[in-house]
């Protein structure tokens, strides 16, 4: 029988030298269990890593509302624009919530959503402007109740402005207009408009610096500003005489108008007056250099000649540099009328003049007489080279020149007969 191919070519190879083995397979049964349990582990951590990924990506993805609810539209408005959520406002008026703050929300506080999500406020436009508004009695009412009226009412088109008044007390009411002809207290709506103008008081002047500045500058002020003021003068060795020492306001503070200023003006350095009771006049002016002496001399029954009478400044007081002078008065003694025969007429009034200036009360009148001695001139007084008392009336005997005339007749017949 004729043999195969292979039989053939395994002939060939022995007789070739050409030697030949059989290969033997076999299944690896561990293997494969091997790979079964690594794909089994592979999927139960990709179902682990699923369970654990997705909520976390899913929660990435969501936001808490937070509670909006009685707080600005602002707030809301940045909180969404941060944590990429839509904030749509919607807006209507509301008597209790103030304008701009948040009446509610569409989703309630705590609940959480989805970012790009859309969350809806309602946003208070505040009071109802047609709403009509009770008027107080603005005629009666003070600056701090219209204040609170307008505040609680929610009123903003009530104007309060402030205005200085001298008439009206400050914090009260100067005047108020509707802007509208049509409006009054009994149609008034928070729309409305109203003008109220409440009192400042008295116009306040800001107060200056007078330190260095003379009295007269500062009535010349307080005159010019209607302001109060008093002047108070005290003696000060370090401040001129009638500058200013101190102010009781302070520079730079407002003064009202009905305040008082109280100023202290320095009368100088102090001088204290001396008793000149035992000083004579001749030696007074040098007792003090500083004060001006004045010496006066007057007759007088009680107090001997060159003795002092009087002082115009009681000793021991105290007197300013620039109010210095002081009066004395000295004793002529007892008055004495001295002759005034042979004095023309015209020295009459002269003569008494003097006496009288000189402490007494003298009077005189004139009668006219036949004499020799030419007309005009003294014949005799009643009183004369003689001591007198304080108050006397002395007739003065005139000559009218009668007797002179005949005389001068009767010389000039005699140096005719010659």
């Amino acid at each position: 029988m004729k043999s195969s191919f292979l039989e053939e070519f395994s002939n060939e190879s022995s007789v070739s030298g050409i030697s030949s083995t059989e290969e033997i397979v076999e299944d690896d049964i561990t293997y494969l269990e091997k790979q079964k349990r690594k794909k089994k582990k592979i999927f139960i951590v990709c179902i682990i890593a699923l369970v654990i990924v997705i909520p976390i990506i899913i929660f990435s993805k969501l936001v808490t509302i937070p509670d909006f609810e009685n707080n600005l539209s602002e707030i809301a408005i940045k909180w969404g624009r941060d944590n990429d959520i839509v904030i749509k406002e919607e807006q209507e008026y509301n008597n209790k919530v103030k304008e701009g703050f948040i009446i509610s929300q569409s989703i309630p506080k705590n609940k959480k959503i989805f970012k790009k999500s859309t969350v809806v406020i309602k946003v208070s436009l505040g009071k109802n402007p047609n709403e009509f508004i009770d008027v107080p009695d603005l005629k009666n009412s003070s600056a701090t109740e219209i204040k609170l009226w307008k505040d609680s009412q929610e009123l903003r088109y009530v104007t309060i402005k402030e205005e200085y008044s001298d008439t009206i007390q400050k914090g009260n009411i100067i005047s108020y207009e509707f802007e509208s002809v049509t409006t009054n207290e009994t149609n008034f709506t928070r729309s409305d408009k109203l003008n109220i103008i409440v009192s400042k008081g008295t116009e306040a002047v800001m107060m200056e610096d007078f330190k260095d500045k003379s009295k007269d500058e500062v009535i010349k002020w307080c005159n010019g500003h209607n302001l109060n003021y008093k002047i108070i003068e005290n003696f000060s060795r370090s401040v001129d005489p009638n500058i200013v020492i101190s102010q009781s306001i302070k520079a730079g503070t407002e003064v009202e108008k009905e305040k008082e200023i109280v100023f202290e003006i320095s009368k100088g350095e102090e001088i204290i007056i001396p008793n000149y009771s035992n000083i004579s006049s001749e030696d007074a002016p040098s007792v003090n250099e500083k004060i001006k002496v004045k010496i006066k001399f007057v007759y007088n029954m009680k107090v001997n000649y060159g003795k002092l009478i009087n002082q115009s400044i009681k000793a021991g007081t105290k007197q300013s540099s620039d109010d210095n002078e002081i009066i004395l008065t000295y004793s002529l003694g007892v008055p004495y009328f001295s002759s005034m025969v042979g004095k023309n007429e015209s020295e009459i009034a002269k003569v008494f003049y003097e006496y009288n200036q000189k402490g007494v009360n003298f009077t005189y009148s004139i009668k006219y007489t036949d004499s020799s001695l030419e007309k005009g001139e003294i014949v005799s007084t009643s009183k004369s080279n003689e001591f007198v008392t304080m108050k006397e009336h002395i007739e003065i005997y005139v000559s009218n020149g009668v007797n002179h005339n005949i005389e001068d007749s009767l010389e000039s017949n005699v140096n005719d007969d010659n």
